[in-house]
């Protein structure tokens, strides 16, 4: 690789980079290509030279950090696999209160994933297939076991969307529970006591289902 070709692999690398930041504090509607270009100290017209355009950019950026980077490629949670499924239901719950809950700045791609939940863009597939859906079979798993083998596909999926339901209500409508509970908080203690309740609550009614099948 000569000199010109090595430079223009760094100055696309660092355009990327910045993306990802900017487009995870801004959102992709809130996000003007001069705002990347001024943070990674490039001409405007570099993202249309390197990318194209906003929107492929973008795109790319969802594929960088939604498992085609070396770093990120794992989107399911550690939930260890010796332990029992309500103990795998727990430790689900609570990884998936503190992705969504929890700040962290430096998380470009929970910010990502978060903000595509509530301002989709024609980058949700990518998130979908590359982060959600992963996260999404691992609870199924956890699930179907908790309900029985004999247990529909169907009941198993909307036990698991009730219980993520559950979880990401306490994001999107973090302030309408401040104002209806001011004592609920999302540090990492209050997170764990979310947490417990979230798994008692979803134990017992997976557990009533899956008594009323037999």
């Amino acid at each position: 690789m000569d000199k010109q070709e090595n430079d223009h692999k760094k100055t696309k690398e660092r355009i990327l980079r910045v993306a990802c930041e900017v487009f995870a504090e801004r959102g992709f509607r809130n996000t003007t290509i001069r705002d990347i270009c001024q943070q990674a100290h490039v001409n405007v017209a570099a993202v249309n030279y390197y990318f194209n355009s906003k929107d492929e950019l973008y795109e790319t950026v969802c594929k960088y950090i939604f498992g085609l980077s070396v770093e990120n490629a794992e989107p399911r949670f550690e939930l260890g696999e010796k332990r029992k499924p309500e103990e795998k239901l727990k430790a689900f719950i609570e990884a998936l209160l503190l992705t969504v809950l929890y700040k962290d700045r430096s998380n470009w791609r929970e910010m990502i994933m978060g903000r595509e939940m509530v301002e989709p863009t024609n980058a949700l597939n990518i998130v979908i297939e590359d982060m959600i859906k992963p996260r999404f079979q691992q609870l199924h798993v956890i699930v179907k076991t908790l309900l029985g083998e004999n247990a529909e596909d169907e009941a198993v999926r909307r036990c698991c969307l009730s219980i993520t339901g559950q979880c990401l209500y306490y994001r999107f409508c973090q302030p309408v529970v401040l104002q209806l509970n001011p004592r609920q908080t999302f540090d990492q203690a209050g997170i764990e006591k979310l947490a417990e309740h979230i798994t008692q609550f979803s134990l017992h009614a997976v557990k009533q289902l899956a008594s009323e099948d037999k």
